[in-house]
């Protein structure tokens, strides 16, 4: 652990205050409180707030939401503004080191020569994994004209990463499938990347038996009813429809059941529609969006939890949460996935989109209750052992020590 505080400036285009808690702004948000837990200063330049607020200091954390980007996006002025932004704050009380949330850095990285400042990148996938995630949801001419656009949008951002890989002093992976990724899709050198794994509170994500009781009682779920829990944005590429269709196929073994579809998005009128079309209306939940206050005892109400996703993944969150609430899981195969579950050890792993194998495994693990404890019960020790957010955060001051060791060597 460095022995002096530092004065950490983080590069992101989007934050819990942008109206979207998903994975990255998660982990930006618990690296900040951790830093500031340990003394460190930290500051992060953003895109514009929704509400037009320019400032704002959150848990001694100073927000600067740059009034003349887009919300959310790295163009349209970011890049200018970002180094702007940064020179300012810069010059009145300079910073030891950048970090960058995924190339949220790059107007910095291209300027490093200047500030002669550690940068390190975190990142949660690339965009070659983006897109294999959109060649999967190709199922018409609209899906493939964006496929294509996606295509040359990547294929053009690629030199702007490349060069932001190759100048950055080091990167943090999330899994170890992204750490080979990474290095074959960028020839990246491995001794500046780093794996270090999502972390999250597993003292808020814990079991806790009477939060679930009360979220059944809720929702009008009996005690002799099975629910079964997916989560996440409700697009096609998490693949909730599956889990709706291989529910339907088991309801012939265990008919005193539920499945709860919690989040929003794009496609949950398909969804609904899919559930009414297979007669499912009395037995499918849509909870739609709910907050980090509360997931934690609806993750706590369930008996089994799925992430069926098409998606290649970086490495989900919300499996190292469910696992903190020692709940069974089956998951799909896929992307960095396997980094957070061993298969048949704490959890269930099949390979994506197989509906038939999901049906099978949904009923072996309801059959099963000493199977599926000893699996819940290794995925809470796992949980605590490799994903803490304490760990995380001492892991990724690790990395800020090994980068500011060798510019001081440099200087």
């Amino acid at each position: 652990m460095v022995s002096r505080k530092l004065n950490i400036c983080i590069f992101t285009r989007i934050t819990n205050a942008h109206g979207i808690c998903g994975g990255m702004e998660r982990h930006t948000d618990i690296l900040c409180e951790g830093f500031v837990s340990l003394g460190h200063k930290v500051t992060v330049i953003t895109t514009r707030h929704p509400s037009n607020i320019q400032y704002e200091e959150i848990k001694g954390v100073r927000y600067y939401y740059l009034e003349k980007t887009r919300p959310g996006l790295y163009r349209n002025g970011w890049g200018k503004e970002s180094i702007k932004k940064f020179e300012e704050l810069n010059e009145y009380n300079p910073f030891d080191i950048v970090l960058s949330e995924s190339t949220g850095a790059t107007s910095y990285v291209l300027n490093k020569n200047k500030f002669k400042l550690p940068v390190v990148t975190i990142l949660q996938g690339t965009g070659f994994t983006e897109l294999q995630s959109t060649f999967k949801e190709i199922s018409s001419i609209t899906s493939f004209y964006r496929f294509l656009k996606r295509f040359v949008s990547i294929t053009f951002d690629y030199f702007y990463d490349f060069i932001h890989l190759y100048r950055t002093d080091a990167i943090i992976v999330v899994s170890n499938e992204l750490n080979n990724q990474v290095m074959k899709e960028y020839f990246i050198n491995p001794n500046k990347v780093y794996t270090i794994y999502n972390g999250i509170d597993t003292g808020y994500f814990q079991p806790n038996r009477t939060k679930g009781y009360i979220i059944r009682q809720k929702y009008g779920i009996k005690k002799d009813e099975k629910l079964i829990i997916v989560s996440g944005n409700l697009e096609y590429q998490k693949g909730i429809h599956t889990a709706i269709k291989a529910f339907n196929s088991v309801l012939n073994k265990f008919n005193k059941m539920k499945l709860m579809v919690i989040g929003k998005g794009a496609y949950e009128k398909k969804l609904r529609e899919m559930a009414d079309k297979l007669n499912l209306a009395n037995k499918v939940i849509f909870t739609g969006y709910i907050s980090y206050n509360s997931i934690a005892d609806y993750y706590n109400a369930c008996d089994l939890f799925l992430m069926p996703t098409l998606r290649v993944e970086g490495f989900p969150m919300v499996l190292a949460e469910v696992m903190a609430c020692e709940k069974t899981i089956i998951a799909s195969k896929i992307g960095g996935i396997p980094s957070s579950i061993d298969d048949g050890i704490n959890g269930i792993l099949l390979p994506p989109g197989d509906i038939n194998l999901l049906s099978q495994n949904i009923i072996k693990v309801l059959n099963d209750k000493n199977f599926a404890d000893r699996l819940a019960k290794n995925g809470r020790q796992r949980a605590v052992n490799e994903f803490s957010k304490e760990k995380m955060v001492a892991e990724t001051i690790k990395v800020f020590e090994i980068c500011l060791k060798k510019q001081k060597d440099l200087h």
